[in-house]
C-alpha cells in the first residue's frame, strides 16, 4: 500500500501542477500516526510503530533493515541472489 502525501505551502495544499520538494505529510499505513517528511529527507520511519516509507511516500517491507543477506558480506552473490537466497532461509527455517 502507498502512503498518501499532501505537499503544502505556507499551510495550504500544493495544486498538482505546483507540486515540488516541499514538505509533504501523510499518515502511516499500519497504525495511521501522522509522518512528515522535509526537504531533503530519505527514507522515514513512523515514530510509533516503525513502518519503513521511502521518500516518495511507498511503504517498504517490515524486515527491509533486519534480514540478513548473503550479499551484503559476499561480493560474488548479487542482490537480487542475496534477497532470494535469505527468504529461502526464511521459508526452511518457517518449517
Amino acid at each position: 500500500m502507498k502512503m498518501t502525501i499532501q505537499q503544502f505551502r505556507n499551510g495550504k495544499p500544493i495544486p498538482n501542477d505546483e507540486l515540488d520538494h516541499a514538505n509533504s505529510e501523510g499518515s502511516c499505513d499500519r497504525c495511521g500516526t501522522l509522518i512528515l517528511r522535509f526537504r531533503g529527507q530519505g527514507d522515514l520511519q513512523c515514530h510509533n510503530c516503525g513502518a519503513n516509507y521511502n521518500c516518495f511516500g511507498q511503504r517498504l517491507r517490515d524486515d527491509l533493515r533486519t534480514r540478513i543477506k548473503e550479499s551484503e558480506y559476499d561480493d560474488d552473490i548479487d542482490d537480487l541472489t542475496g534477497d532470494e537466497l535469505s527468504y529461502l532461509r526464511q521459508e526452511a527455517y518457517d518449517d
